[in-house]
C-alpha cells in the first residue's frame, strides 16, 4: 500500500514537473519573441488575473480531495456521486462570479499594481489583455474542482493527463496560430490560456462522466465541503499572496523594468519547475494521509511521511546548488540575456523553503488540528507585509525574499508542530536527512570538479559541459544516497537477525 501511495504521489508530481516544464518552453518562445515590444505588457495583466484564477478555485482541489477520501472511508458512495453534481454546477457559477469580478472592477485592480508613469495607450493594451484573461476564469474552477474529485478517489492519472494535455496544448496552438510578432500577440495568448484550459476539463469530464450516471443521496455538500476547502484554501494561496504584496511594495519603488520582470515573472518561472513537483507530491498524499489517519493507522501515515519529505529534501537541495552554481548560464540560456541574472541566485533559496512546505502542507491536511496552520498563514501574510515596508525600501528584492523566507518559516514550524501532536513524528528525520544531504553535496561536487580536472574534460560548446557536469554531479550525489540508504538496510537487517538468534 505504502508503494502505491508513493507511486500516485510521483504520478502527480512528475506530471506537475512535466506541465511545469512545458509551460517555461512556451513561455521562454513567448518572451523571446516579444522581447522588443515589451514583457511587461503580459506581466502586468498576468499578476492580477493570476490572483483571481487562484481565489476562484479558492481550496477546492484540496479541500474536495478531502471530502471526498473521508465519504469513500464511510462507504457514503451515493453522497460522493451527490457532490460531484452540485460541486459542477457550483464551479461554474464561481467561475461566472469571478469573471464578472475582474471585469467590473478591472480599473481599481490596475490602479493598485501597474507600474508608475505608464501612458493611456499602455494602459489600454494592459486592461485589454486582463479582460481577455478573465475568460479563463469561467472554466478554472470546474477543471480544478474534478482534479481534486478524482484525487480523492486516489486517482491520480486523470490528473496527470489533464496538466500535461493543458500544458501541450497551449505550445502547439500558439506555435501554430502564431504568424506575425506585433502587440496583438499578448491578446491572443490569453485566448490560447482558455482554449487549453477548456481542453483539459473535456479530458477530466471523459473519467467524471460515468459517474454521473450513478445513485444519489442528498445532503449538505457543500456547506460541509467549504468547511474543509476554505481552510485549505488560505494554505494553499500563501504564495500567491506573498507575489500580490511583492508586486505593490516594488512597483511603489519604481523599479526598472527588467528587474521587475526578472524577479517577479522570468526567475520565479524557473524556480518553479521543482517547486511543482514538490507540490505535487504534496497534493497527492492529501487523501491518503486523511484516510490513514481516520482510520487510526498512525504509523503507516507517518512511514509514508517520513519517506516521502526525506526524497523531497534529498531531491530540492542538489537543485538549489546546480541554480546557485549556474544562475548565469540558467538565466541567459532561457532569456537570452545576462544582465539580471544574479537574481535567479539570489531567488534559488526559495526552491527549498516554498516546495518543501507545500509538501508539508499535503501531509498536514490530514491532521485534527490544521487550523494551526491558518492562523499561522495569516501571522505569516501579516509578518510578510511588514518585513516588506521594512526591508524592501532599502534591500529592493532581496527584502521580499528575505521576507518571504521568514513568514514561510513560521508557517513550517506550526506544520511540524501539528504534525508532532498527530503523531506524525517527522522533524528529527528531516534534520538528518538536510544535514546529510549537504554533505553528500560538498563530496559529489568535489568529486565532480577532480573527475573535471583529472580527465581534462573540456567541450567545444559550453553548454555541453554543463550539461556533463551537472548530470555527473547528480548521478554520484544519489549514487552515494544509494549506497547509505544499502548499508543501512543491511545493518537494519543484521540487528534482527541478532534479536531473532
Amino acid at each position: 500500500m505504502r508503494h502505491k501511495v508513493i507511486l500516485n504521489a510521483l504520478i502527480l508530481g512528475t506530471a506537475q514537473l512535466g506541465g511545469k516544464i512545458l509551460s517555461l518552453i512556451f513561455l521562454f518562445k513567448f518572451a523571446s519573441d516579444i522581447k522588443d515590444i515589451g514583457l511587461y505588457y503580459y506581466t502586468y495583466a498576468y499578476i492580477p488575473f493570476s490572483l483571481f484564477l487562484d481565489l476562484s478555485a479558492f481550496g477546492l482541489i484540496p479541500g474536495v480531495s478531502k471530502y471526498v477520501s473521508c465519504l469513500i472511508s464511510k462507504n457514503e458512495f451515493k453522497k460522493v456521486n451527490y457532490l460531484l453534481k452540485v460541486g459542477s454546477y457550483f464551479s461554474l457559477f464561481l467561475g461566472l462570479i469571478f469573471f464578472l469580478l475582474i471585469n467590473f472592477f478591472n480599473n481599481s485592480i490596475l490602479s493598485i499594481s501597474l507600474f508608475e508613469g505608464y501612458t493611456n495607450e499602455q494602459y489600454n493594451i494592459i486592461l485589454k489583455n486582463l479582460q481577455l484573461a478573465s475568460y479563463s476564469i469561467i472554466i478554472f474552477p470546474l477543471n480544478s474542482f474534478y482534479k481534486g474529485f478524482l484525487q480523492g478517489h486516489l486517482r491520480m492519472l486523470p490528473s496527470a493527463i489533464a496538466i500535461l494535455l493543458e500544458h501541450i496544448s497551449r505550445l502547439l496552438l500558439y506555435l501554430l496560430l502564431i504568424e506575425d510578432i506585433n502587440i496583438n500577440v499578448i491578446s491572443l495568448v490569453f485566448k490560447i490560456n482558455f482554449l487549453s484550459y477548456s481542453l483539459s476539463t473535456l479530458a477530466l469530464l471523459f473519467f467524471i462522466l460515468p459517474i454521473f450516471l450513478k445513485p444519489k443521496e442528498r445532503f449538505h455538500a457543500l456547506s460541509n465541503l467549504y468547511k474543509m476547502a476554505i481552510p485549505f484554501g488560505i494554505v494553499t494561496m500563501f504564495f500567491t499572496f506573498y507575489q500580490l504584496i511583492d508586486s505593490i511594495t516594488l512597483a511603489s519603488l519604481g523599479l526598472e523594468g527588467n528587474i521587475y520582470t526578472a524577479y517577479m515573472f522570468e526567475t520565479i518561472r524557473l524556480i518553479f519547475i521543482p517547486i511543482v513537483f514538490a507540490q505535487g507530491v504534496g497534493g497527492a498524499l492529501n487523501p491518503k494521509i486523511n484516510s490513514l489517519c481516520n482510520n487510526k493507522k498512525i504509523n503507516e501515515a507517518s512511514g509514508i511521511a517520513k519517506k516521502l519529505t526525506n526524497l523531497m529534501i534529498y531531491i530540492l537541495i542538489p537543485i538549489i546548488m546546480i541554480y546557485r552554481i549556474f544562475d548565469i548560464e540558467i538565466y541567459s540560456y532561457f532569456y537570452q540575456k545576462d544582465d539580471v541574472y544574479y537574481i535567479l541566485a539570489d531567488v534559488s533559496i526559495m526552491i527549498f523553503f516554498i516546495g518543501f512546505y507545500k509538501t508539508l502542507i499535503g501531509i498536514s491536511q490530514g491532521m485534527t488540528k490544521f487550523n494551526y496552520i491558518v492562523i499561522a498563514t495569516f501571522l505569516a501574510i501579516i509578518a510578510k507585509i511588514i518585513l516588506n515596508i521594512l526591508l524592501v525600501p532599502s534591500y529592493s528584492y532581496m527584502g521580499a525574499i528575505i521576507a518571504t523566507i521568514n513568514s514561510i518559516f513560521i508557517c513550517m514550524v506550526v506544520s511540524y508542530y501539528v504534525l508532532f501532536k498527530g503523531g506524525i513524528k517527522i522533524f528529527g528525520a528531516n534534520i538528518l536527512a538536510l544535514l546529510k544531504s549537504f554533505v553528500i553535496i560538498f563530496i559529489s561536487l568535489l568529486l565532480t570538479s577532480i573527475f573535471k580536472i583529472a580527465f581534462l574534460l573540456e567541450y567545444d560548446e559550453q553548454l555541453i559541459g554543463y550539461i556533463y557536469f551537472i548530470l555527473m554531479f547528480l548521478a554520484i550525489y544519489f549514487l552515494i544516497l544509494l549506497f547509505i540508504r544499502f548499508n543501512s538496510y543491511l545493518y537494519q537487517k543484521q540487528r534482527c537477525c541478532h534479536k531473532i538468534e
